[in-house]
């Protein structure tokens, strides 16, 4: 009864998020595509965007598990080429 199957493997019962009538576990994968599928999410501009998507997500109470998108050290600044 600890444990929920997702799509993923198995889940915790500490990983539902919780209310007074519901218990869930969502799941989103935001990806930006350019029309021409150059990088434009570089420097400032890249900063910009990951600060008003932190701000969003913290006044809608959503959690933003890391990815390398928005890892300083796997990205340089200049060229948004993975540095790893």
């Amino acid at each position: 009864m600890g444990k929920v199957e997702a799509e993923a493997g198995w889940v915790t019962r500490h990983e539902l998020r919780h209310d007074r009538h519901t218990m869930s576990l969502l799941t989103d994968h935001l990806v930006f595509s350019p029309k021409y599928r150059g990088k434009v999410l570089l420097g400032e501009v890249a900063e910009a965007a990951e600060e008003i998507i932190r701000e969003n997500c913290k006044e809608l109470d959503i959690e933003v598990i890391d990815k390398p998108f928005f890892k300083k050290e796997s990205f340089t600044k200049e060229t948004g080429i993975s540095a790893a």
